[in-house]
């Protein structure tokens, strides 16, 4: 999925006292929202990328300790985020979380306006269809409770730290949506590891052992996970794959 149209967004709630730095005034709400990934609404920290075999890690370091994992699993049409999220203040904060989709499901960008969405509350997730062009359905869900808008609330006791899941993932039917969800909720992490030994394997056939460490550094794994990451499997030319998220 194009970072164009994902985001996550971070929305801070402090309830804080008169000892505070922030303000004088006693518990005052401050709100202060962000995006976890570089763009407009960027917050202040250090952002960090970094693409591994598979996988891409972003990092962010502010009030907040946030990195998130994502990952698509070896045989299923579905991604998966992994966060794990510190509170880096002094007291205890109210942290939203929300997934921020633009969905059209299909080739035209116009029938985005056919895009209707359900709210399963009892099975915590968003059912997602284009009832002109597709018969596929798009899910979201989370180990947390979600409401209709991919929203979920957590609180964090000081140097508290908490894993938040999310899962965006396609299916034909209603029912392998929850089937599909409920297994990566459960599998995340041994689904991780099973995603990065498939392309330690499949990329380590070839090995270069040059005076030229720069060059071996490209050629062992790298390149040869772009070839097929980027040009084999999802049919794409290199500068494109370089914006996606589809490994």
């Amino acid at each position: 999925m194009d970072k164009e149209h994902e985001r996550f967004i971070f929305s801070l709630y402090n309830y804080i006292n008169s000892q505070s730095n922030y303000t004088a005034k006693k518990n005052k709400k401050i709100e202060k929202s962000w995006n976890l990934t570089l763009n407009s609404e960027q917050n202040e920290g250090n952002y960090i990328t970094c693409f591994g075999l598979g996988y891409v890690k972003y990092f962010l370091n502010n009030e907040i300790y946030q990195e998130c994992t994502q990952y698509i699993p070896i045989n299923d049409s579905l991604k998966i985020s992994i966060f794990k999220l510190k509170n880096n203040l002094n007291h205890r904060i109210s942290l939203k979380l929300k997934y921020e989709l633009d969905l059209q499901i299909g080739e035209d960008e116009e029938n985005k306006r056919f895009v209707v969405k359900l709210y399963k509350e009892s099975l915590n997730m968003n059912l997602y269809k284009n009832i002109k062009t597709s018969s596929s359905y798009v899910y979201v869900t989370s180990n947390e409770k979600i409401n209709e808008l991919n929203e979920l609330e957590i609180n964090l006791d000081k140097d508290e730290e908490k894993e938040v899941i999310f899962i965006v993932g396609c299916e034909e039917i209603e029912e392998e949506c929850l089937d599909k969800a409920t297994k990566y909720i459960a599998k995340y992490k041994e689904e991780f590891e099973n995603v990065k030994k498939y392309w330690k394997d499949k990329t380590g056939k070839i090995k270069s052992n040059t005076p030229l460490k720069s060059f071996d550094f490209l050629q062992n794994n790298w390149l040869v996970y772009q070839t097929l990451a980027s040009r084999i499997l999802s049919k794409s030319a290199f500068y494109q794959a370089s914006r996606r998220v589809w490994f």
